[in-house]
């Protein structure tokens, strides 16, 4: 049996489990909530809501930095190395997406449910892919500049060598 520590979020438009809300972080809180419920309905505050989830960090690459890869052997498999994170660890960095087993059990397992995980990946990607959009975009207005500015070095440098050259020694 799966036990989610978390309690679902209740709005008045359904519930909402706090592991949906994954793209709500890395996308903008009150616009991913405006596109859910349209507009906030008549009498539903949602900055409370706001406040919880924007009090985690909201940048998924940062949430990377935190995780840890690790190598290890499965129980029963001493020979087979297997590389993924420490459930435990996940735990602290990304909650939504560790589950527990048998937790009123002596036996009790958690587990990482990387499915789960590969949305906070996509979302790196994304993060990654526009901040080299926008670096390329500036080290190519830059380039630009530092070319104009030798051409118009070079052009200065010629039309001092020419004036000399016409004025004579």
């Amino acid at each position: 049996m799966v036990v989610s520590r978390q309690p679902p979020l209740h709005l008045d438009i359904g519930w909402w489990h706090p592991s949906w809300h994954l793209e709500c972080r890395y996308r903008g809180l009150q616009y991913w909530l405006e596109l859910l419920v349209g507009s906030a309905p008549q009498g539903v505050n949602i900055q409370p809501i706001m406040a919880v989830l924007s009090s985690r960090t909201s940048n998924a690459t940062a949430l990377l930095h935190e995780l840890h890869p690790a190598a290890y052997h499965m129980r029963g498999e001493p020979s087979r190395i297997r590389f993924g994170f420490i459930a435990d660890e996940m735990e602290e960095v990304l909650p939504e997406v560790t589950r527990h087993m048998g937790a009123d059990l002596p036996s009790a397992r958690a587990g990482i449910m990387y499915l789960d995980l590969l949305a906070v990946l996509a979302s790196s990607m994304q993060e990654l892919t526009e901040e080299m959009r926008t670096a390329t975009l500036r080290l190519s207005q830059v380039e630009t500049r530092i070319a104009e500015r030798q051409r118009w070095k070079l052009r200065s440098a010629s039309e001092a060598l020419l004036t000399r050259r016409r004025d004579g020694p």
